[in-house]
């Protein structure tokens, strides 16, 4: 009788065991995609950023029309302020479809993207403003909206 319950109590270890492992092997893949979209995110501030200079230099008179996270504009501004106009480059495209990305972020997802990625600013700027939690599920799904909207935009726009 003690050989079955060892062995009872041994299977119920071992998926315990197995259960441990799987949920941790879970977490890494979930961070480790985090990462990765993270990575793309500051590529795309660095493309942005870039971008928005060679315009700077090159005097684009349609500049004011791609500011990034101006609160002051919303989607129908900008459309609006853009009429039938394209974007007529390539610099000009990739902030269009950067600022369109942000817009469709709610205004705190964006905030954390734009301190974090686009214009870092220090590393604690979130501290009076958020809980470290709500910190951290912000970014995470401001990430992750912000690239499946660009991607979208990407192959539409």
């Amino acid at each position: 009788m003690a050989n079955k319950n060892d062995e009872k109590m041994l299977s119920e270890n071992n998926e315990v065991e197995t259960k441990r492992k799987n949920n941790s092997s879970l977490r890494h893949n979930k961070q480790s995609e985090f990462k990765a979209n993270e990575s793309q995110v500051k590529e795309v501030a660095r493309r942005y950023n870039r971008d928005f200079q060679y315009l700077l230099v090159h005097g684009d008179s349609g500049i004011n029309n791609y500011l990034l996270f101006d609160s002051s504009n919303n989607m129908n501004d900008i459309m609006g302020s853009m009429g039938n106009a394209k974007p007529s480059n390539k610099a000009q495209m990739d902030i269009y479809a950067i600022d369109v990305a942000m817009m469709s972020l709610k205004r705190d997802q964006a905030l954390v993207l734009f301190n974090d990625y686009f214009f870092p600013c220090d590393k604690k700027w979130w501290h009076d403003r958020f809980s470290r939690s709500v910190y951290y599920r912000l970014r995470k799904e401001g990430v992750n909206l912000f690239l499946q909207v660009l991607n979208i935009c990407d192959s539409s726009c």
